[in-house]
This record gives structure tokens, C-alpha cells and sequence, in this order.
């Protein structure tokens, strides 16, 4: 128990297991993890410093990851438009989003890999990894002239090392706190905020100016710097295993039903959570409103989802009233304004007040996915853990958009059917959440 130093049987048994074996907490049929409200059993208080300024470099570390991954990642539905108009004019839409849809699946499909090999030798060769193949695969991008060129460097190469660095920040923050993990790892999130703002201000200001090229060079300048910080600062405080990755480890988590849960929880939001990103400005134009203004809409989803007070808020109350419980308000307000603000929206006013509570709640689950997963996971296991449910998510991501789309065809144009599946699944995905919380054997109302 926090702030004990009295030990029960059963706690000193699974710490002395821990301490010989390595491996998974259960093996028990039942898997014990859901009897045990703080399940990381594996490593003791000493071993996780909670804060300090070490564990405090690592967050600044994590920021510049989140801002030269995530950061980047969200802004890079700006070269769209410069793909279709002036790049490759004759390519289709729906070609030119693949190159953005590869990038995003990639990030997160990758995570298994790296997780997997930072849990077993720490994240010092996958942070040197990352940059120098993210950088590569950027610098292919500014000298490339035709579709498929733009399709492998930026959609395959540089998302690759995009996914390393992510995972190199995202599991050494998680490894240097417990009390306050969703605080530090909203602190670390806001490094996307910035990174979403300032990267569409400075490619929208030199594209113009001094080309395509020169601009996603400048871009590289930046990152370069940002990453030598991140290689200096960000180290993890978990022993690494010093184990062979095995397909076993990527296996065995969804034999305990919290994790298991959490992941399908994961998929169901995410196969929806992009829609109303994606779709709401063509709605925005078919209701008759201004590209200006479908433009607008598109910059108060940016300052409320990728807001970087938001994010830090949302971990500060997580780690008060139990991240469980903040991600199964967030999910389920969600759904909620999908049906009653989106659905039934009729004008611009209805549009712009769902965009600004929708993108303020859904926000919450991006910052706090990984903190529900170090939440039921033994430390030494985090990295490989967070990678699967990225993979997860990567396949939600991968479906959720044209599952949209075809909703959309089937009404005629119509948006409803869309509508109701985003907001179908994002009640669904609360629910499950829910679950998972009392498979840990805990109630309905408690903090987690």
C-alpha cells in the first residue's frame, strides 16, 4: 500500500517473483493484476522517483520528441493542398491522402518494435535511430519530384523514425513517475500542441517564399536542434531486461482482461475520434458557410484538441480523480456531442460550438493513453505495452476513415450515418473503459 513500509504476504510474494523471474505478473489463470488497484508492483517507490529535476530533463527531453513527432504529425495535412494543386495536380484526392493516412499508420504500427526494444536494452539506440532516418527520410521528401517518391519518403521513411522517437519520450516519461505520471506526460503531449501551431505557421509563411524544398529543409534544421536536446535528456528509469524481443511478450498482455479491455477501449474511439477532423469542414462547406470560414473551424479544432494548456490540465485532474475515471468522461462527453451538437447541427453556430467542446474533450485520451497503460502495466513491460495499443490503434485509424466515407455514399451524401457510427462507438468505447476500471476491482464512482 502507498506510504506503507508493511508488506503483505501476497505483495511480498509478487515482488520476490518480480525479482527473480522478469517475466508477466500472471500466470495464474485469473490473472491476479485486476485484484490489485496499483499494479506497479515491479518496481518500489525508491525505484521511481516521482519527480526531481532528472526525471523533470526527461519531460523537457519527451517535449522536443512530441514536438519533431507528433507535432509534425499533425500539421502534415498542410502540404495537401500544395500536393494537389501544384505537385501532382493529377493525382485524385484520394491518392494524395494516402500519403498522410501511410504516415499516421506507420507511427503508431511501429510501436510494438520499439517498445518492445526499449523495454529490453533502454532508449538509447532507438533515439539515435529515430532522428537519423526521420531527418533522412524528410530530406528524400524535400528533393522529391513525383507521387511515389513523396509516398516513400515522407508516408514510409521518415514516419518510421517519427514512430521511434515517439516511443523513446512517451515510455521514459512514463518510467520516472507514479503519483503525478498523467501531469508529466501532459506536460511532455503539449510539445504536439506547440509543434501543431508553430509548424503550419512557418511552412504556410516560407512555401511561398522560398519554395517547397528549402522549406521542408528548414524544418529539418529545427528538429535537428530539438533532437539533440531529446538525445541528451530523455533516459529511462526502468532496468532494461536485457531480453531478445520475442513474439510472446507482444502476446501474452491480453491474457490480463484490463489490458485487453483498455486496447479495445482504444480501438473503438479511435476508429471514430479523426471523423469529425476529417469531415466537419466538408459538411461546414455543403451547409453553405465560406471556405474562410471552414478554415476557421479547422483553427478552433487546433487551439482546443492541441491546446497546450488543455493537455497539462487534463493530466493534473487525471492524477487527482483517477485517469480511468477522466477518459471515461472525456469518451463518453464525446458521443454525447456527436449526437446532440453534430447530428443535429443545422448552422455555422452549431458547427462552431461542437467543434471547440468536442476537440477540448477528445483531447483527453490522446494525452492520457499511455498513462492507463502504465497504470495497469509493471514498468519494465511499459514500452512493449504502449506499442501494442498504438498498433491497435494504428488499425483503427486505418479503417476509420474510409468506413466514413462509405457511410457517406450509402445516405447519399448524407452525414448522418457517419455521424451516428462516430458517436456510436465513442459511447461504446466509455463503456468499455468502464469495464476495464472494475475488471482492476474497483467502483463505478471510486478514483482509480
Amino acid at each position: 500500500m502507498a506510504g506503507s513500509n508493511v508488506s503483505s504476504p501476497v505483495e511480498s510474494a509478487i515482488a520476490f517473483y518480480w525479482e527473480k523471474d522478469g517475466e508477466t505478473l500472471c500466470s495464474t489463470e485469473d490473472h491476479s493484476i485486476h485484484n490489485i488497484p496499483q499494479v506497479d508492483l515491479g518496481e518500489s517507490p525508491e525505484q521511481i522517483p516521482d519527480g526531481g529535476l532528472q526525471a523533470w530533463m526527461v519531460v523537457l527531453g519527451g517535449f522536443c520528441c512530441m514536438f519533431c513527432s507528433f507535432g509534425w504529425i499533425n500539421c502534415v495535412g498542410i502540404f495537401q493542398d500544395y500536393y494537389q494543386k501544384i505537385a501532382f495536380p493529377s493525382a485524385s484526392p484520394s491518392e494524395i491522402a494516402w500519403i498522410s493516412s501511410t504516415e499516421i499508420f506507420m507511427v503508431f504500427a511501429c510501436g510494438p518494435v520499439f517498445g518492445g526494444i526499449i523495454d529490453s536494452h533502454g532508449p538509447r539506440l532507438v533515439l539515435a535511430f529515430g532522428p537519423a532516418i526521420q531527418l533522412f527520410g524528410l530530406l528524400m521528401m524535400s528533393m522529391a519530384k513525383k507521387y511515389y517518391q513523396v509516398l516513400l519518403a515522407q508516408g514510409i521513411c521518415s514516419s518510421i523514425g517519427t514512430s521511434a522517437i515517439y516511443y523513446s519520450g512517451v515510455t521514459c516519461v512514463s518510467s520516472g513517475f507514479e503519483k503525478n505520471r498523467a501531469l508529466a506526460l501532459g506536460v511532455m503531449s503539449s510539445g504536439s500542441s506547440l509543434g501543431g501551431i508553430i509548424y503550419p505557421t512557418v511552412i504556410s509563411g516560407l512555401i511561398t517564399r522560398i519554395g517547397f524544398g528549402w522549406t521542408v529543409r528548414s524544418i529539418i534544421f529545427l528538429m535537428f536542434i530539438l533532437l539533440i536536446v531529446a538525445n541528451m535528456t530523455v533516459a529511462s528509469h526502468s532496468k532494461p531486461m536485457r531480453s531478445p524481443v520475442r513474439l510472446a511478450q507482444f502476446i501474452a498482455p491480453f491474457r490480463e482482461h484490463p489490458f485487453g479491455l483498455v486496447c479495445l477501449g482504444s480501438f473503438l474511439f479511435c476508429s471514430a475520434m479523426f471523423l469529425p477532423f476529417n469531415f466537419i469542414s466538408v459538411q461546414a462547406e455543403a451547409f453553405g458557410i465560406s471556405a474562410a470560414d471552414a478554415g476557421y473551424l479547422h483553427l478552433i479544432f487546433t487551439l482546443t484538441a492541441y491546446s497546450l494548456f488543455g493537455r497539462i490540465l487534463q493530466g493534473y485532474i487525471a492524477d487527482r480523480i483517477g485517469r480511468f475515471n477522466v477518459v471515461i468522461i472525456a469518451t463518453a462527453a464525446s458521443g454525447i456531442l456527436v449526437f446532440t451538437l453534430w447530428l443535429l447541427s443545422t448552422n455555422a453556430v452549431h458547427l462552431f460550438v461542437f467543434a471547440g467542446l468536442y476537440g477540448l474533450f477528445a483531447s483527453a485520451f490522446t494525452s492520457l493513453a499511455p498513462a492507463l497503460i502504465g497504470q495497469i502495466s509493471i514498468m519494465s513491460q511499459n514500452g512493449t505495452r504502449i506499442g501494442i495499443q498504438s498498433a491497435v490503434i494504428s488499425l483503427a485509424v486505418l479503417l476509420g476513415n474510409p468506413i466514413g466515407g462509405q457511410l457517406i455514399e450509402l445516405y447519399h451524401k448524407s452525414f448522418a450515418g457517419l455521424q451516428v457510427f462516430t458517436g456510436a462507438a465513442m459511447l461504446m468505447s466509455s463503456c468499455v473503459f468502464l469495464l476495464a476500471k472494475c475488471k482492476l476491482g474497483q467502483g463505478i464512482l471510486s478514483r482509480d
